[in-house]
């Protein structure tokens, strides 16, 4: 690469020597004197050889093209993967819920964008080198202060633009939040998950002046940098002119004095000009390179960021945990004064939890939203980690197990389930991937959730491309999304020693939703259980109860129990089943909390 930049670089000055030997040759001839046979051969000898100059720059030129481009895929594609590693990579999901990260994540995939401009302004800085040498040594031929001149006339204007694309960057970096922002919108504004409610709300008027507004913050800040840098700039651009214009006149002086050649003033013109091109190339170049360096340099922090949770963590002894007590299928789980806090959030979301939950216990979390029910269960998948005190399994901290061995003996079926656009066969081997190729248990666990007709729709149902937007996906209800969740957790009941459901059946009717809880009861029966639920039906079903309430344990018990003790969980439970039992209770007069009731999962998508 470095050979075709070279000949790239140099051919234009050898074109320009050769032009002026022509132009020397032909003037300096002598009709009367000369031989016209001797002097065309050493022209045509020339012309050959300029012919073969303009063969080689432009061979060089598509040749260096063809390996650039290549080079430039080749770079963005691996940098693209090391980021797709990178974040998937991340044990823990702190990434998904850290303004700074997400402000990184997103500065590091435009800069992935930058590279293949990277490598050629590199290439266009290296062929400036190659070119700026021959250039500068025919020029100072003619006066050693010509391109001297010119460089240090130039120099300013060019300087500065480095300056200004420093200034540019560092307001890219301030304006990511709000960039970021703007692409929120527009994912609400285009996306299918809000198409629903953006039309039945007529929302678009809202959401599209949430996005002119960001948009013109944003453009505007951007705009007035650039009006002050484009002048800055034209003002310096003034004294390179005038360097330029003395280089000319001494040249045409020293013509006119026959100091010099026709053949110097034509070739001489040319280099002038080239030099204060080939300067503007390299330094430019080489400005936008270092701006292009900045953009790119959230990459390299993204790969270079650590993930609080590191992968493969774990002294060998624990590592052994799960295989030593095989036996011991379900987990002891215990929580010692346990606290969390999210990052950059003022208040905790636990504080000082002291929870055992004992093997083969099914326990139920119940409790008011942001109670701090779904963060314990976060903590339980150490998705998380405390923020204070420590989580045991089994007796051992949890920290000090392999996480990869302690996540493969957790099953998990969660409100804000994965949809994940695959095949069925792939949905439901997600819980388990080495039973992917295990037809009879996979129908199995489909046939368990009611979704038999999904597996025997067509040849192979299995294959059936589940997911809307693609042109053979097949959406499904939101109800069926769910069953398929429970299909994927059950793909895990015989590994499983950890079960964790939060809100397992919020979008299913009463129908599905008892055969469901019949399965997972099964499952349950078999591992230690915790269920998160607003429905105080199935918190009555669990062996235990307890009560969360602004981050704390208030009260724990069975259902008899806590009905005794007239607390927080008998007034919880008390409201609901009024919702259920008091005739005058109807959507008109109702003061019922609805999340309590299972309100909030909202109108399900149509069948398929």
């Amino acid at each position: 690469m470095t050979l075709l930049h070279a000949l790239q670089g140099i051919g234009p000055a050898l074109s320009l020597l050769l032009l002026k030997i022509v132009i020397d040759t032909v003037t300096r001839f002598d009709p009367a004197t000369g031989d016209v046979r001797a002097t065309m051969s050493s022209l045509g000898l020339i012309i050959v050889a300029f012919f073969f100059t303009e063969i080689v720059m432009d061979s060089a030129e598509t040749l260096g093209g063809f390996v650039m481009s290549g080079l430039e895929d080749k770079v963005e594609g691996s940098l693209k993967r090391d980021i797709l590693v990178k974040v998937s990579g991340f044990n823990d999901i702190s990434l998904f819920e850290n303004p700074d990260l997400l402000n990184l994540v997103h500065l590091a995939q435009s800069g992935v964008t930058k590279i293949q401009s990277l490598a050629s302004k590199l290439g266009n800085v290296t062929v400036g080198v190659f070119a700026f040498v021959p250039v500068f040594i025919l020029s100072a031929s003619i006066a050693w202060w010509i391109p001297v001149l010119i460089f240090l006339t130039s120099l300013p204007s060019i300087l500065f633009q480095g300056r200004f694309e420093e200034q540019t960057w560092n307001l890219v970096e301030t304006q990511a939040e709000m960039v970021r922002d703007k692409r929120v919108q527009e994912e609400m504004l285009s996306g299918e998950p809000f198409a629903k409610d953006i039309r039945l709300f007529r929302l678009q008027g809202f959401f599209l002046r949430r996005w002119d507004h960001l948009y013109q913050s944003a453009y505007r800040e951007m705009q007035a940098l650039r009006k002050k840098g484009t002048a800055v700039v034209l003002a310096w651009s003034l004294l390179s002119g005038l360097g330029i214009a003395t280089a000319y006149v001494y040249l045409i002086a020293g013509t006119l004095t026959r100091q010099h050649s026709v053949g110097d003033l034509a070739v001489f013109t040319g280099l002038i000009f080239q030099v204060r091109s080939i300067l503007f190339i390299l330094l430019w170049n080489t400005s936008n390179l270092f701006a292009l360096c900045l953009e790119t340099r959230p990459v390299f922090t993204l790969l270079e960021t650590m993930p609080s949770i590191a992968g493969g963590e774990g002294t060998a002894d624990a590592a052994d945990t799960f295989e030593t007590n095989s036996a011991k299928k379900a987990a002891d789980i215990e929580f010692r004064n346990v606290s969390f806090r999210y990052p950059n959030s003022p208040v905790e979301s636990l504080s000082r939890v002291n929870l055992h939950i004992l093997a083969g216990e099914t326990v139920a979390i119940v409790g008011e939203n942001g109670a701090g029910k779904t963060t314990l269960a976060k903590l339980a998948c150490r998705l998380y980690d405390p923020t204070g005190g420590e989580i045991l399994w089994d007796g051992k901290p949890l920290a000090t197990l392999d996480i990869t061995s302690l996540r493969s003996r957790i099953t998990w079926v969660g409100q804000d389930f994965a949809r994940f656009v695959a095949t069925l066969r792939q949905n439901v081997a997600f819980g388990w991937l080495p039973s992917l190729d295990d037809n009879e248990k996979i129908k199995d666990m489909l046939g368990s959730v009611g979704l038999t007709s999904l597996a025997e729709r067509g040849g192979d149902g299995l294959e059936t491309l589940i997911g809307a937007g693609l042109e053979k996906g097949t959406n499904l209800s939101g109800g069926q999304w769910q069953r398929l969740a429970v299909a994927r957790a059950l793909m895990r009941k015989e590994e499983a020693r950890l079960m964790i459901l939060d809100e397992p059946t919020s979008a299913l009717d009463p129908r599905n939703e008892y055969e469901i809880l019949s399965q997972l009861q099964t499952l349950a029966r078999s591992c230690t259980g915790i269920v998160i639920t607003h429905r105080l039906s199935l918190a009555r079903a669990c062996d235990r109860i307890v009560v969360f309430d602004k981050g704390a344990i208030v009260e724990s018990g069975t259902h008899a129990e806590l009905m005794r003790r007239e607390g927080l969980y008998q007034e919880m439970f008390v409201r609901q089943a009024s919702s259920y039992l008091d005739p005058e209770m109807d959507l008109h007069n109702s003061n019922r909390i609805e999340d309590e009731n299972g309100m909030e999962d909202g109108p399900q998508d149509d069948p398929v």
